[in-house]
């Protein structure tokens, strides 16, 4: 049998410019959107913060009740107010957590599919925008 020839094949040539260039973007995608996550997530630290304080001011609320008592009754009717503000905080918070936590990992995973499209940035941004609000 007569063996055939193989076909001589030239590698293709790299485009140097172009590879810089979709490098350059793919890198400023990434710090456009890394910018954009960095923002969200200090929004949710703002957020968190503020009801940190607003459990701080609860607490102080109480004590100056407690101090104030002047029967038991009182300072049961103090504590019982606390509690039942403090598990609705707790019942919020718990709420917003697994809120927060999905908005984040869905803006991830947004990333990490949209960063093996051909989106455009501001289409991602946008993308990411709608998610985390």
């Amino acid at each position: 049998m007569a063996r055939a020839d193989p076909i001589p094949t030239t590698p293709p040539k790299p485009d140097p410019a172009a590879f810089v260039e979709t490098g350059v973007k793919r890198v400023e995608d990434a710090m456009r959107m890394q910018s954009e996550l960095s923002g969200v997530l200090q929004e949710f630290n703002s957020e968190w913060f503020g009801r940190a304080r607003s459990k701080m001011e609860l607490y102080f609320e109480l004590m100056a009740r407690l101090a104030a008592a002047r029967s038991v009754p009182d300072a049961i009717a103090a504590s019982q107010d606390w509690i039942s503000q403090r598990m609705e905080m707790f019942a919020d918070g718990g709420q917003r957590l697994v809120s927060d936590c999905q908005k984040i990992m869905e803006a991830s995973t947004r990333l990490v599919s949209n960063s093996s499209t051909d989106a455009s940035t501001d289409d991602q941004v946008q993308n990411l925008r709608k998610i985390l609000r």
